[in-house]
């Protein structure tokens, strides 16, 4: 009887527990909950692009470029979300430290869109900058931190 005669019938139960190995592992890693948090929460300085029109991107693009100049320490992370609509265009959410922190219109103009992501970004910038200001300088013991913003 060959070598390979021999492990043949016995593959069925090394493949079983393999398996049943790498189940247990993934039970032993996975027994402690791990935190929803969103994917601009992981890293600071990324810009989310959840955008689906022409519209959108042309915000969107302009909108990093001008984030990317502002925070080029990259401390804060943003999504930019974008919600068409048939007859009004587009309504934009710029979302930064898991709130919603800019929200408008988008009118079907692309130049317009360009032209509005610079100043968009900066006013989200300083009002994040203030924020965090705030929340170094006040304290208050019955406050909880998400009640400042």
């Amino acid at each position: 009887m060959t070598a390979a005669a021999r492990v043949l019938p016995m593959l069925p139960l090394l493949v079983a527990g393999l398996c049943a190995g790498a189940h247990a592992q993934l039970t032993r890693e996975n027994e402690q909950p791990i935190e929803s948090r969103g994917l601009a929460d992981l890293a600071g300085g990324l810009v989310l692009d959840a955008t689906v029109t022409v519209l959108g991107r042309e915000f969107f693009t302009a909108y990093a470029d001008a984030w990317r100049e502002l925070d080029s320490a990259q401390r804060y992370s943003v999504t930019i979300l974008e919600v068409p609509t048939a007859r009004f265009g587009s309504s934009i959410r710029v979302q930064a430290r898991g709130r919603t922190v800019y929200q408008s219109m988008l009118r079907p103009n692309r130049q317009a869109a360009r032209e509005l992501a610079p100043v968009v970004a900066g006013d989200i910038f300083n009002s994040l900058i203030r924020v965090e200001a705030e929340e170094a300088l006040f304290r208050d013991p019955d406050l909880g931190r998400e009640e400042l913003q």
